[in-house]
């Protein structure tokens, strides 16, 4: 986690490092809180976004497919480049369905890592009540206060899941732009 949060920092993207960041030190933690496990989900679901990435891709995409596009990033792609970027032209709501399922596996693997995080303790504690002090107590009455929300939000993403292993249509999307990629890279070989 620390490495990727410096690797955001090289990239610009302080945001999202301080978040990776605080994912961390709350993993690290050993009194760990529901109110703080919140506060970092709340953060990695406005922090985590690809939909203005998107909208930048697109951006981009249209100015390096009109002729004439002075653009540094424009000038660095190959040749054959409108055959690869056609492909996300013609189905811009695809690329919006995959950064979306991007955007949900990686708030879904934080958050997912957050919770393993906080129930670990709870299944160290709870085998055995001798040795438990005050603090473990009062850590598993809150537990115990908000099992039903974490049972919600396992739930909500396996939902999610199920739904996206029944879209085929971003399968078949994947397969032509790999189809595509593999031809343009066989053509230079």
């Amino acid at each position: 986690m620390i490495a990727t949060a410096k690797f955001l920092r090289q990239l610009g993207e302080k945001e999202i490092a301080e978040l990776y960041e605080q994912v961390a030190d709350y993993l690290k933690q050993s009194n760990k809180t529901y109110m703080e496990l919140l506060e970092i989900r709340k953060r990695v679901v406005s922090s985590i976004q690809l939909k203005e990435v998107h909208k930048q891709l697109l951006d981009i995409i249209e100015k390096c497919l009109q002729s004439g596009s002075e653009d540094e990033i424009c000038k660095n792609l190959p040749n054959d480049a409108e055959k690869i970027f056609g492909v996300y032209k013609e189905k811009p709501y695809l690329v919006d369905q995959i950064l979306t399922i991007l955007d949900l596996g990686i708030q879904e693997m934080l958050g997912a890592m957050v919770y393993t995080a906080y129930l670990a303790k709870a299944a160290a504690i709870a085998d055995y009540s001798a040795g438990r002090d005050e603090n473990d107590e009062k850590y598993l009455g809150e537990v115990r206060d908000h099992q039903k929300e974490i049972i919600e939000f396992m739930m909500k993403y396996a939902q999610i899941n199920k739904e996206f292993v029944k879209s085929d249509e971003v399968d078949e999307f994947m397969r032509e732009v790999e189809d595509n990629a593999r031809q343009h890279l066989s053509g230079e070989s």
